[in-house]
């Protein structure tokens, strides 16, 4: 079963609400009701995807941000890999860390997104590289970047662990390699 449209957009609410508290620590308070609520999300999604199909699945819950971020005058196209694993108690502790191309052979300026070249194609590799290792990007990316990273905005998105999970399982399923 897909997740609902509806989960997505409350998940996609709540990490925007937390970016946006991120520094302040006024909000101190609504960002550990932000993370209970995402945490309590993840844990019902979670759930209801393990009982009802035994598929391939991240260890971690993972999140890809995408973001042109203003440097030195110009926009540069970064992606950082929000890992969200069990804290103390409900509350998810949330690492932040920049994602590893794992083409730079094949893309020297870097990650990109919303069309068919060559940043995509290693933002692609690298995303299923540090999912499912190195034999599935092998297999995979070329479709997931057409499928995924193409279509999304320029001006960036997110891209949840359980995106591609649904991707690698539907196109495993298909016999595609």
């Amino acid at each position: 079963m897909k997740p609902d449209l509806r989960e997505n957009r409350i998940l996609n609410k709540l990490g925007d609400a937390l970016e946006l508290t991120e520094g302040q620590p006024n909000y101190t308070p609504v960002r550990v009701a932000i993370r209970e609520a995402m945490a309590c999300a993840v844990e019902i999604r979670s759930q209801r995807v393990i009982n009802e199909k035994p598929d391939q699945r991240p260890q971690s819950q993972k999140l890809y941000l995408l973001k042109r971020t203003q440097i030195g005058g110009c926009l540069q196209a970064t992606v950082q890999v929000v890992s969200r694993g069990p804290g103390s108690g409900p509350v998810f502790s949330t690492v932040r860390s920049p994602l590893v191309n794992r083409l730079t052979n094949t893309s020297p300026d870097g990650f990109e997104w919303g069309y068919t070249g060559s940043g995509p194609t290693a933002l692609a590799y690298s995303i299923l590289h540090e999912s499912y290792g190195s034999k599935i990007a092998d297999q995979l990316h070329q479709q997931f970047k057409n499928q995924v990273i193409a279509h999304i905005p320029r001006e960036g998105g997110k891209i949840s662990a359980e995106l591609i999970a649904d991707f690698v399982n539907t196109t495993s399923k298909a016999g595609v390699s």
